[in-house]
């Protein structure tokens, strides 16, 4: 089973679909495999939302290599977890709420270029998902270690 921290681009409806409540995702892994994978995502899920903190200012910025500010709480708030039928894994991740701001999450995660009032402007990487996920790896394997019982 793969953990994925890239759920970038993917729409909240489909994110929906793949709860691990849903039907489809009931029906396609046993549940102490659901239940190891629930507990992953969520575990990384809270990591990745309780390190993006509060703007103390509507201009204030985090500095490069930092987790990013919250102004408005959307990036914050639509962090969430699915299941992954294609590799019998867990996404966890940022979803896209339109289409004008879908790139914001992976710019903001590996860096890029984006357009600010008219100017091309360079952002530095402010990950958040990839710190997430490093943080909670030592305490993935004690979660599989005793899932499965009689």
């Amino acid at each position: 089973m793969a953990i994925k921290v890239s759920n970038f681009g993917q729409s909240l409806c489909k994110v929906k679909t793949l709860f691990f409540d849903s039907p489809i995702v009931l029906a396609a892994v046993d549940s102490a495999t659901r239940k190891v994978l629930n507990r992953i995502g969520g575990m990384i899920r809270l990591t990745a939302r309780r390190s993006i903190k509060k703007a103390p200012s509507h201009n204030a910025v985090s500095k490069p290599g930092k987790p990013p500010l919250s102004h408005t709480g959307l990036l914050r708030n639509y962090i969430y977890y699915s299941f992954d039928p294609s590799s019998r894994s867990v996404l966890v991740g940022p979803v896209a709420l339109n289409a004008i701001g879908k790139d914001v999450p992976r710019t903001l995660e590996y860096s890029g270029s984006t357009r600010i009032k008219g100017k091309n402007v360079h952002i530095a990487a402010r990950p958040f998902m990839g710190p997430a996920l490093t943080v909670n790896q030592p305490r993935m394997a004690a979660l599989w270690q005793n899932s499965v019982k009689k």
